[in-house]
């Protein structure tokens, strides 16, 4: 898990997660970010996320692009 703090100051945890053994994302991991009353889920995000700068990691967040449609 890493924790970050955006241009606002809001603190983030950054973890990647499973789905549940009853969903058909089961198998598929997906990265969350997750604060205080919000989180955002990518299901497509690079396999060295965690290698990432702090800003890269918040970039790939704020990228509507990656958002499931």
């Amino acid at each position: 898990m890493r924790q970050l703090v955006d241009a606002t100051g809001r603190e983030w945890h950054v973890y990647e997660r499973g789905g549940p053994a009853d969903s058909p994302t089961a198998a598929q991991s997906s990265l969350v970010f997750d604060t205080e009353g919000l989180v955002r889920r990518l299901w497509e995000y690079p396999p060295s996320w965690a290698d990432l700068s702090d800003d890269a990691l918040l970039g790939l967040m704020e990228d509507p692009s990656r958002l499931r449609r």
